[in-house]
């Protein structure tokens, strides 16, 4: 890997590769595979939070976020959530806001 990007969307969503190569300036975008995902993040596959990465990483947020007064992100466990306003995940992850879904 060259390099990561983290990005945080409705779960029920997938990310647009397309959108996401060009926010980052990317050639090339992939997902990062499961057996890779504690080694980069410090997390499970399951309980990946953008808070408290082992190292930071480029960290957007999808901006329809921002149409709700709370959003839940991963607590760091599976089956553990955080709830917060929008705009404090993006200030405590130093992340921005971008469409990419």
């Amino acid at each position: 890997l060259r390099q990561v990007f983290v990005f945080c969307l409705p779960g029920l969503f997938d990310i647009n590769l397309k959108r996401a190569k060009i926010l980052t300036g990317s050639h090339e975008i992939e997902l990062v595979k499961s057996d890779r995902l504690r080694t980069l993040t410090g997390y499970i596959r399951g309980g990946c939070s953008p808070l408290g990465m082992i190292r930071p990483y480029p960290l957007y947020v999808e901006e329809s976020a921002q149409l709700f007064p709370v959003i839940y992100v991963s607590a760091g466990l599976r089956g553990f959530q955080i709830s917060l306003h929008p705009d404090d995940l993006v200030r405590a992850t130093n992340g921005t806001y971008a469409k990419f879904i």
